[in-house]
C-alpha cells in the first residue's frame, strides 16, 4: 500500500469518527440513547463497514471454497471470520470506549459462535436499502462499526507509519519494530496503547480484565491519556 493511500485510509476513519464526536455533543452516549437513530449515523455505519470490508479484502490470502480458490472480490463476512479470527482472535478483542464512564466494546464477539456481528447486518441493510433501514442506524451500531473499523486498521501493518504520524500510538520502543509487531498480530509484544478521539485499544501485553473497573493503565503501558480518563494508575 502506497504511503499516500495509507494516510488517506487513516483520514477516512478520522473523518467518520469526527462525525460521531459531533453527534455525541447533542446525543450523549448514555444507556437511554443507544437506540437513537439518525441519517448521519447511517453514513457513519456504512462508511465504517466499507473500511472493514476494504481492509479485510486487502489483507486477505486467497481461501479455499469447495476445493477451489475464492477470489478476493467474492469474499464475505464468513470468509473474513475464517481468515482473521483464528489469526488475531478478534472475537475476544476489547476496544475501550472513552465514554463517561469508560466501557468495553467487542465488535466481533459474535464470531465466537460463528454468527454475523449485529453492526455488520445493519451495515449491509443500510448499504443495500438505506431508506427502508434508516431506523436500524442506531448510536450503538455506529459505535460498534467504528470500533470494528479501528481493529481492522490496527491489524494492517501497512498503516502503522500513518498512525504514528497522527500520534495515535503511545509506545516506548523502536518505531521500526512496530511494523514487525503488527505483522505478528501484536503477539509477544509489550503493551502499548492506540488512541483516537473515541477509543483506546491496547495492543500486546496481558489480556485485559473482564470487568473494566479492574483495568489499570499502569499494567498496559501507563498511557497518560488513559490515566487521566480513568483517574487512576
Amino acid at each position: 500500500m502506497e504511503e499516500s493511500v495509507a494516510q488517506s485510509v487513516i483520514s477516512w476513519y478520522e473523518n467518520l469518527e469526527a462525525k460521531a464526536v459531533e453527534f455525541k455533543r447533542y446525543v450523549p452516549l448514555a444507556e437511554s440513547n443507544l437506540q437513537t437513530w439518525s441519517p448521519l449515523l447511517a453514513e457513519v455505519i456504512v462508511e465504517a463497514g466499507n473500511i472493514v470490508d476494504s481492509l479485510f479484502r486487502f489483507g486477505a490470502d486467497e481461501i479455499q471454497e469447495r476445493g477451489r480458490e475464492k477470489e478476493r472480490n467474492r469474499l464475505n463476512i464468513n470468509d473474513f471470520r475464517v481468515l482473521y479470527n483464528e489469526r488475531y482472535r478478534l472475537d475476544t478483542r476489547k476496544v475501550i470506549l472513552l465514554s463517561e464512564p469508560p466501557e468495553y466494546r467487542v465488535p466481533f464477539a459474535r464470531w465466537a459462535d460463528n454468527h454475523t456481528p449485529a453492526w455488520w447486518s445493519t451495515y449491509t441493510s443500510l448499504k443495500h436499502d438505506r431508506l427502508q433501514s434508516f431506523q436500524s442506524a442506531s448510536w450503538i451500531a455506529a459505535i460498534d462499526s467504528l470500533a470494528a473499523a479501528l481493529l481492522s486498521l490496527a491489524f494492517q501493518p501497512a498503516l502503522i507509519v500513518a498512525m504514528m504520524r497522527k500520534d495515535w500510538l503511545d509506545y516506548r520502543m523502536n518505531p521500526e519494530s512496530l511494523i514487525e509487531h503488527a505483522k505478528a498480530g501484536w503477539k509477544n509484544c509489550a503493551a502499548l496503547s492506540l488512541h483516537t478521539s473515541l477509543f483506546a485499544l491496547i495492543l500486546g501485553g496481558p489480556e485485559l480484565p473482564d470487568i473494566i473497573s479492574n483495568f489499570r493503565p499502569s499494567h498496559y503501558g501507563a498511557s497518560s491519556r488513559l490515566i487521566n480518563h480513568f483517574g487512576r494508575l
